[in-house]
């Protein structure tokens, strides 16, 4: 058994065209768009850091001593440039969390919506914002009209199969018409369930009007249980906490070392199960599992986190006064620390600097086998 099972190994150019072959009417029923983008994220994670493919070419100024470096994909898809992205998010989420409680809340809907949302990711969005909605009415009746709410859109489960459902990271309370910080502990949760079923019956409906078993489904689900976990998991206002709540924002739907056994036509893979806390094993044809991770990305720009209240973009001179007290002592550098300086840091040796001359060299062309060779001056 391999234990030392990449997904570059799975993710093969021959294994992406039998994917997208043998199942033409599932895959057809994605935007144009979508599903060109699912071939390019494929082909940006196959060719992660490949110099081949894509590199910079560094040059020193006085010597002419020349050195590159490989291009990162980037793709939500990579695990490497995942959690670089994911640390990156953490860190910005940092410097704009207030200096009060939080808490960590979940809502979900029966398994026989999830895969409604795969082929328009919009109505994800759609879902985000009733949440919002549900939140903003039970603060506004304590007098309360400004909180924060952060909603990371998940759609795997633990098996990797799609699973729609919503992390949220919720201010205990929020701001009065005074800017007065008052708490909130308490939801009724009879009355959220309620609201959430009512307001995920009426998006399906927007979205799905034309299906013609729209109504016994949405009938069905009526009798099933749209689980929210309102008491939530309180949230320290600390780096670690941050990472966990985003530990699923930009990265394939399964890790890595979870992949047991891969050969050439099967994968093995397990999963925990919270229920029993048992690990369970699945072994699936190649192109199911690949169709499993694949249909995870979103479309190209997607937002798959939602900002409101006092955490969006846009807030009024007011609130960002009130803000600016309540404001968490910034102890993380939202930016990126430098290629460069993060191998420097782990080899004791500066990449830019030219080992003859001992002087930063710059860049002296960029060498792409999509977009040609491009020289600076």
């Amino acid at each position: 058994m391999n234990t030392n099972i990449k997904l570059k190994d799975i993710f093969t150019i021959q294994n992406q065209n039998k994917l997208f072959s043998l199942n033409p009417t599932f895959w057809n029923k994605f935007d144009p768009d979508h599903l060109q983008y699912f071939k390019d994220s494929l082909e940006n994670f196959r060719n992660c850091r490949n110099p081949l493919f894509a590199k910079v070419i560094f040059s020193c100024y006085q010597c002419s001593f020349k050195a590159y470096r490989p291009v990162p994909c980037k793709s939500r898809f990579c695990p490497s440039c995942g959690i670089k992205y994911a640390e990156k998010w953490a860190q910005g989420i940092m410097n704009s969390l207030i200096d009060v409680p939080h808490r960590a809340v979940i809502f979900s809907m029966p398994k026989e919506l999830w895969n409604l949302c795969i082929h328009d990711r919009n109505i994800l969005k759609d879902f985000s914002d009733a949440i919002n909605e549900i939140f903003t009415f039970q603060f506004n009746k304590d007098k309360i009209f400004d909180f924060g709410l952060i909603i990371n859109i998940h759609t795997f489960a633990r098996d990797s199969s799609f699973n729609t459902h919503f992390h949220a990271l919720l201010t205990n309370g929020g701001f009065t018409s005074k800017g007065k910080f008052k708490s909130k502990w308490y939801f009724p949760f009879k009355a959220f369930r309620k609201s959430w079923r009512k307001k995920v019956v009426d998006i399906i409906k927007k979205y799905h009007s034309d299906r013609s078993d729209i109504k016994s489904l949405i009938s069905n689900c009526y009798k099933k249980e749209f689980t929210i976990c309102l008491k939530g998991k309180k949230i320290k206002n600390d780096l670690k906490s941050i990472k966990y709540f985003g530990r699923y924002l930009a990265r394939p739907a399964i890790a890595e070392y979870r992949i047991t056994d891969f050969d050439g036509c099967n994968v093995t893979y397990w999963y925990k199960d919270l229920k029993t806390n048992s690990k369970i094993t699945i072994t699936l044809d190649v192109i199911t599992f690949m169709g499993r991770l694949v249909q995870q990305i979103p479309p190209k720009g997607f937002k798959m986190v939602r900002r409101y209240g006092i955490y969006a973009r846009r807030k009024s001179d007011f609130l960002k006064t009130i803000l600016n007290r309540y404001k968490l002592k910034t102890l993380f550098n939202s930016n990126p620390i430098p290629w460069n300086e993060r191998i420097k840091k782990l080899t004791g040796t500066d990449p830019l600097i030219c080992p003859r001359c001992n002087i930063p060299m710059g860049i002296f062309k960029i060498i792409h086998s999509k977009y040609g060779i491009y020289l600076y001056e």
